[in-house]
């Protein structure tokens, strides 16, 4: 059974056809997941025998476009993207994970949706703007484990003299990375008590330039303190290290697999040259339950990271430590 009932990715994929179909919506919804929120990508996807709901995570996802054509397994109604074949069509090395994959009996309307909490209490609270990016620099973190995108704006606000401010952390959705350029004119909207603070909706302006066939501008960065929902880290060395350490110590499980097994198993496939058929057995000899794959694992965790800084900067002290172990 999938998450939550309802066909299985699994089972799709299994006895389902290859299709074409066309990306006609995408939902960004946020979960509790311990400390932090996860995300949660929805599609509706327009094929030959209708409109397809489908919850799945597509690994990488900073090329996934609203409109892009993309290849399908269906059966009975019912479709998983396979981004793989996708992937492979375009000239990208893209993963099917079915890992919290669901079919969904409503699929998203048509255009963008983003729940980001940031930016739906800008919203609430604050007047349309128009945001302009006149500038973009970047500062690195743990030796360029982790990255902050500062950009400079100019905001035109009805009533207000257009003026400038700085978008500090700027954190760009995967739907968005085409999008990540000086010039950019985009919709967004600022609070008239904190001008300082406009944000960018960047749901509206990649459903207005979805971007298909376009690969992100610039690497896409995501802002630790906001990506984490642990507001302002104390960023001085010391503060950092303890984070990073906080991180370690909290026992995070995703895909069944905790941060040490994680780090062991992906140092040791490289280190032990393993054969991807081989890889499921040789991550359940390190732990991972037998009721899940590595692929799956592997995925939830990479997911995980693009999420929080700190588990990123954690995973890469326990695998740099495996990868020297003998």
């Amino acid at each position: 059974m999938a998450l939550f009932g309802g066909p299985s990715a699994d089972k799709i994929l299994a006895k389902g056809a290859p299709a074409s179909g066309r990306i006609t919506g995408i939902r960004v919804r946020y979960v509790s997941d311990g400390d932090s929120d996860r995300r949660v990508d929805e599609y509706a996807v327009e094929h030959a025998g209708g409109t397809a709901g489908i919850r799945q995570d597509l690994v990488p996802d900073d090329l996934v476009r609203l409109g892009m054509d993309v290849d399908l397994v269906v059966h009975a109604g019912d479709a998983v993207i396979d981004w793989a074949a996708t992937g492979d069509r375009l000239g990208f090395d893209g993963s099917v994970v079915t890992h919290r994959s669901k079919v969904l009996k409503e699929p998203p309307e048509p255009g963008i949706v983003d729940e980001d909490r940031s930016f739906v209490a800008v919203r609430k609270k604050g007047e349309a703007a128009t945001v302009t990016i006149t500038d973009l620099a970047e500062r690195s973190f743990l030796g360029g484990l982790a990255v902050r995108l500062t950009a400079t704006v100019t905001v035109a606000l009805d009533g207000v003299e257009p003026y400038q401010a700085e978008i500090k952390g700027l954190a760009v959705p995967f739907y968005a990375t085409h999008l990540i350029a000086v010039g950019l004119a985009a919709p967004g909207y600022v609070a008239l008590k904190r001008l300082d603070k406009p944000v960018i909706d960047w749901a509206a302006a990649a459903t207005a330039d979805p971007g298909v066939g376009r690969p992100p501008a610039r690497p896409r960065h995501v802002e630790p303190t906001e990506a984490a929902g642990a507001g302002d880290d104390d960023l001085t060395p010391d503060g950092i290290a303890a984070s990073i350490a906080a991180a370690a110590d909290a026992g995070p499980v995703h895909g069944g697999v905790t941060l040490a097994t994680y780090a062991a198993v992906e140092a040791g496939l490289q280190r032990d040259r393993v054969r991807p058929a081989d890889h499921d057995a040789y991550a359940v000899g390190k732990g991972m339950p037998a009721d899940t794959t590595w692929a799956a694992a592997s995925a939830a965790w990479q997911a995980a990271i693009r999420q929080d800084w700190k588990l990123g900067a954690a995973f890469a002290e326990a695998f740099e430590t495996e990868r020297k172990r003998r």
